[in-house]
C-alpha cells in the first residue's frame, strides 16, 4: 500500500485556510462587520465554509486506509480508539480552557459578571452538546464531534465494507448513501454519503474493488451529495478525491499548513477572530484598511496555530503513534 499521499497535506492545510478566510470576512461583532454581503470578498469567503468538507472526505480515505495498513479487526478497537483520542483530545481540550479562560477575561473587560457554565464545559467533553439546547464555545467544535462519530462508526463497521463479499460490502455502501434520509443534521447520518466518497477512495487505492465500481459507486454517492448538501458541496468533495487518488502536490507552504492544519482550525477564532474584533473600530470601514485587518489576521492565526502545534498538538501526535495498532 501507498505509503503516502502528498497531496493530503496540501489539501488540509487548504481546507484550514477556508475555514478561517470564512469566519473573517464574514466577521461581526457589536463593532459591526469587516466586510459587507454585497462585497466580492464576502461571496469569495463563502466558499471558505466547505473547508469542512474536505476534512471530512480526507478523515474517511485517511482512516480505514491506516486501518488496512495495520490489519484492523474488531479486537483492536481499544487500541484504535485510543489512539485516536490521544491525538486529537489534548489540542481539544486545551483550546477549549483557552476559550473559556478568554470570555472570562473578556466578561471582565466589558464589566459583565463573571460565570463559568460548568455543564456546558462537561457536555463538551464527550462531544455531547446535541443532545442540549446548548451551544458549542467554538463555531468549528461540531465538526470535531461528527469527526468523533466517524471514528466510531467505522470502527465497528470496518468489516462491513472491506468484507470480500459483495453484496455485503454493497448494503454498506448504500445505507452510506441513503443515510441523509434520517433527517438529523447535528449528527454523522447527515453527513454519511461525504464520508461514504473518501470510504470509496480507500477502497480503489487499495485495489480491492474495480474501476466500474468504483465509477459506479462514485455516481450513487456524487448523486446523494448533490441531492442532500448541494451541487458545490458535490463538487468540492469530487475534485477533493479526485486530488487525494490522483495528483502528487507537495511544497513547503502547504506541507507546513498541512501539518499545522488542526491547530489552525482549533485557534484561529482566538487568535485572528480577536485580532478582528479589537481592531476593527479603529479602521476606515469598508476600506483597503479592511484588506490589510484581514491579512494581518490570517498571518496571526497561523503564526499563533504554529505555536499551538509545537507546544501542545505535537506532543499529542507523538505519544498517539507511540500506540501500536
Amino acid at each position: 500500500m501507498k505509503a503516502h499521499f502528498s497531496s493530503i497535506d496540501f489539501l488540509r492545510g487548504l481546507a484550514a485556510l477556508m475555514v478561517a478566510f470564512f469566519h473573517f470576512t464574514h466577521h461581526q461583532s457589536i463593532h459591526g462587520v469587516l466586510f459587507r454581503k454585497t462585497d466580492l470578498i464576502y461571496k469569495i469567503g463563502d466558499f471558505g465554509q466547505y473547508g469542512v468538507h474536505v476534512f471530512f472526505v480526507i478523515s474517511a480515505f485517511v482512516i480505514p486506509y491506516s486501518m488496512l495498513k495495520y490489519n484492523y479487526s474488531i479486537s483492536k478497537i481499544g487500541k484504535f480508539l485510543l489512539k485516536r483520542i490521544i491525538r486529537i483530545e489534548p489540542p481539544y481540550l486545551f483550546s477549549i480552557a483557552w476559550i473559556v479562560l478568554s470570555s472570562l477575561i473578556f466578561s471582565w473587560y466589558l464589566g459583565h459578571s463573571i460565570v463559568v457554565d460548568w455543564n456546558r464545559i462537561l457536555y463538551h467533553l464527550g462531544y455531547l452538546i446535541p443532545f442540549t439546547n446548548l451551544h458549542w464555545y467554538n463555531d468549528v467544535y461540531w465538526t470535531l464531534a461528527i469527526e468523533f462519530q466517524y471514528y466510531l462508526f467505522i470502527a465497528l463497521t470496518f468489516n462491513l465494507f472491506f468484507e470480500k463479499k459483495e453484496t455485503i460490502r454493497a448494503l454498506g455502501l448504500t445505507f452510506l448513501a441513503l443515510a441523509p434520509l434520517l433527517n438529523n443534521e447535528h449528527f454523522l447520518v447527515a453527513y454519511l454519503p461525504v464520508f461514504g466518497l473518501g470510504i470509496l477512495g480507500t477502497l480503489k487505492s487499495s485495489k480491492q474493488i474495480s474501476k466500474a465500481y468504483f465509477v459506479f459507486w462514485m455516481i450513487i454517492f456524487l448523486g446523494s451529495i448533490i441531492v442532500f448538501k448541494g451541487v458545490t458541496v458535490g463538487i468540492i468533495t469530487f475534485f477533493t478525491l479526485v486530488l487525494i487518488l490522483k495528483s502528487n502536490i507537495n511544497t513547503k507552504m502547504f506541507n507546513f499548513l498541512g501539518e499545522i492544519s488542526y491547530s489552525l482550525y482549533l485557534t484561529h477564532g482566538e487568535l485572528g477572530g480577536r485580532i478582528i474584533y479589537f481592531i476593527l473600530p479603529f479602521i476606515l470601514s469598508f476600506s483597503y484598511q479592511s484588506y490589510l485587518l484581514l491579512i494581518f489576521a490570517m498571518f496571526f492565526s497561523i503564526f499563533g496555530a504554529w505555536l499551538f502545534f509545537l507546544l501542545i498538538e505535537k506532543p499529542s501526535k507523538k505519544y498517539s503513534k507511540q500506540i501500536k495498532e
